[in-house]
């Protein structure tokens, strides 16, 4: 079963689809490089198991991150 419809109509949409999904995930991991969700994952990674050690490592050079 064949939808008749233009060869640009199907490459319009999916160039638009395609667009759309790149500029969310560029939006959202542009995102975790601000202050807001560094200061939102803190709790996350200073209880997690595997990487509470590396917080503490690491604790000294977040000031420069927290919201606070």
């Amino acid at each position: 079963m064949s939808v008749n419809t233009p060869h640009n109509t199907r490459n319009i949409g999916y160039t638009l689809g395609t667009a759309g999904v790149i500029l969310i995930l560029l939006w959202l991991g542009l995102y975790k490089f601000t202050p807001t969700e560094a200061k939102a994952i803190e709790p996350l990674v200073a209880n997690h198991p595997l990487m509470s050690w590396l917080y503490q490592v690491r604790a000294g050079g977040l000031e420069s991150y927290r919201a606070d």
